[in-house]
């Protein structure tokens, strides 16, 4: 797995274990943050990958036209 990918899984990870200690807090201000950090490591997930596709990209050798 590459770097980026790792830290995606990394990232994936944590926002699911948020939404976990979300769904089980009684108050809606802390359980409304603890979502949006959920969501912004959702989206450096996504970076993430983006970033790694990129990298695969630029990567591969291109045949002459």
């Amino acid at each position: 797995m590459s770097y980026e990918a790792d830290l995606a899984h990394s990232y994936r990870e944590r926002a699911e274990q948020l939404r976990t200690i979300a769904d089980q807090d009684n108050l809606e201000e802390t359980r409304r943050m603890l979502l949006k950090v959920a969501g912004e490591y959702e989206a450096m997930a996504k970076n993430m990958e983006a970033l790694e596709s990129w990298r695969l990209k630029s990567a591969k050798p291109r045949l002459p036209s």
